[in-house]
């Protein structure tokens, strides 16, 4: 039977990946990402022919910067907001590993959802949609932790919606460009309400970490 001592440092040790989305940063940033993407692929579409907004080297520098503005944005987040609340949980930088047998199971994964995409997309009425959609359904659950009642909600309309958008009528390119905007709304919703309840139920101890 564990000491109590034990029972502490396990907590403290487990705090990291519990308190990685307390504050719903995580889904925000989800959200603004797959905007800004569909934004990237959205811009080209509409300007003139032989724009400069049609090339690479305009564009790629943008999202790239886009990206970049919402990793250090967050993380300015977490240092004045969050860890002040909850105090210092973050992972420490360079040092994620990834286990022998954790390795071996992804491996094993991929290896074995590969033939059977491959499979299904060889078959007559596959709707390639799925393909995309049911990565990001399944991305949200398990960013978007804990699941609580209304995290619940969120994922079952965004299932729904994977589903209804894979049969929407006017091509592969149309489902894509509402998916995109479906799942960057569902997540940033779902991050702000996390973000508001958070607020609510914390409070700042006028100590900002370093």
């Amino acid at each position: 039977m564990k000491s109590e001592e034990e029972k502490q440092i396990q907590d403290y040790l487990g705090r990291p990946a519990r308190y990685a989305n307390i504050d719903g940063v995580v889904e925000i940033v989800a959200g603004l990402s797959w905007f800004g993407l569909g934004t990237w692929v959205w811009i080209p579409s509409i300007a003139p022919k032989g724009s400069i907004w049609q090339t690479l080297w305009v564009l790629l520098p943008l999202f790239l910067a886009w990206q970049t503005l919402l990793h250090f944005g967050s993380q300015a987040f977490k240092r004045r907001v969050t860890y002040p609340r909850t105090g210092f949980v973050a992972c420490p930088s360079g040092k994620h590993k990834v286990s022998a047998v954790g390795l071996i199971a992804i491996t094993a994964a991929v290896s074995a959802a590969v033939p059977v995409l491959v499979y299904l997309m060889m078959r007559k009425g596959f709707q390639p949609f799925l393909v995309v959609g049911g990565p990001m359904t399944v991305g949200y659950g398990l960013v978007a932790r804990p699941l609580t009642a209304w995290r619940w909600a969120i994922l079952a309309l965004m299932a729904a919606g994977t589903v209804g958008l894979a049969f929407m009528p006017g091509g592969f390119h149309r489902q894509v460009a509402v998916g995109m905007a479906l799942y960057s709304g569902l997540f940033l919703v779902s991050g702000l309400i996390a973000l508001v309840l958070y607020l609510r139920h914390s409070q700042p101890s006028g100590q900002v970490a370093e």
